[in-house]
């Protein structure tokens, strides 16, 4: 279980799925961490994808009833891709 507040850059390749999403704009299945750490199942569609250098990186979310953020870092998986098959961070 995630413990820790600072933010954990995540995958270029994982971010390339989140991408791949956001710009379908289809309905998508997110399996994330929400602030007490438990994990949480929405379908919602991704209407964007931002980052700066104090909050990390955002994905915003759009449900039938709400809209909200939440930390990249966070997301277990997304339409059945998991967060943890992919390495930690970038190799550039």
């Amino acid at each position: 279980m995630k413990t820790e507040t600072t933010y954990t850059p995540i995958n270029c390749s994982f971010y390339d799925v989140l991408e791949h999403y956001a710009t379908l704009k289809s309905l998508v299945q997110v399996v994330y961490l929400d602030n007490s750490f438990e994990k949480t199942i929405e379908k919602a569609i991704i209407t964007d994808l931002r980052g700066n250098s104090k909050t990390g990186e955002i994905m915003y979310l759009q449900t039938v009833d709400n809209s909200y953020d939440i930390r990249m870092d966070y997301i277990v998986s997304i339409n059945g891709t998991k967060f943890d098959q992919y390495s930690v961070s970038c190799s550039i």
